[in-house]
């Protein structure tokens, strides 16, 4: 199967099922800041939801770590923010 990559902006909050949904078929990077609530969304789906944590207010930090997922997973096929 090919995986799609795909980013999902604040996926610890209402967006968390839809993250977990959407891991079973893709890899999901999700950003959240909140080292809890990322926790329980890593745990339903550990091989394909990976968690990156950071404010996206903090440009310079939301970029490097972007890039970072886009090194490890690939670019994104899809956005939901």
């Amino acid at each position: 199967m090919n995986r799609k990559h795909i980013l999902l902006v604040g996926g610890t909050g209402m967006l968390a099922g839809l993250a977990s949904y959407l891991a079973i078929e893709d890899d999901v990077t999700v950003i959240g800041r909140n080292k809890e609530k990322m926790a329980s969304v890593g745990q339903r789906n550990p091989e394909t939801c990976h968690p990156l944590i950071v404010d996206y207010c903090d440009e310079e930090l939301l970029s490097n770590a972007l890039q970072r997922a886009v090194q490890e997973k690939g670019p994104f096929d899809r956005v939901i923010a």
